[in-house]
């Protein structure tokens, strides 16, 4: 399975935010309005960032067709962005979070962005998918089915 070479970071901005379940200030980087088929994915403690383009992305395009193609219900509704995160190489043996933005303290998911303040610029390497791809199709079938059972919990440590 070919898949693409990307490079290795972008600058994007960093917005100050009040966290709405902590009240504590916080920094994260957010995407301006014009970045279609971008994604920012963060690790689970909330420290560590990272940039995706979907576009041209040859682990997202498997990922979404292999969804499509599958005929079992419960795995066409699987979100394949949220899929790519929990494919993600681990940087530091970190898992990814599918809930972007959360705070770094409380660890909850940011739904409400009232400060909006931009602040610094922060560069970001971009998420890689190094173990996935070289993995046999066999494997793969295997942890995409993992992820369409009811009971999967995408927050617990997964091993590809």
């Amino acid at each position: 399975m070919p898949f693409n070479k990307s490079p290795e970071t972008k600058i994007v901005y960093n917005f100050r935010n009040t966290c709405y379940r902590c009240f504590n200030d916080i920094e994260y980087p957010l995407l301006g309005d014009f970045s279609y088929g971008e994604l920012l994915f963060q690790t689970i403690d909330g420290k560590d960032f990272y940039y995706v383009a979907l576009i041209d992305n040859e682990t997202f395009a498997f990922v979404c067709q292999y969804l499509k193609d599958n005929t079992q219900q419960k795995i066409k509704k699987l979100d394949p962005q949220k899929i790519l995160a929990l494919l993600a190489d681990k940087p530091g043996d970190k898992e990814f979070s599918i809930n972007y933005p959360i705070c770094p303290i409380c660890k909850q998911k940011q739904n409400h962005f009232n400060d909006n303040v931009r602040t610094t610029q922060r560069v970001v390497e971009f998420a890689k998918w190094t173990e996935f791809e070289n993995l046999t199709e066999e494997k793969i079938d295997k942890i995409i089915a993992e992820f369409g059972r009811p009971d999967f919990d995408p927050e617990k440590k997964y091993e590809i």
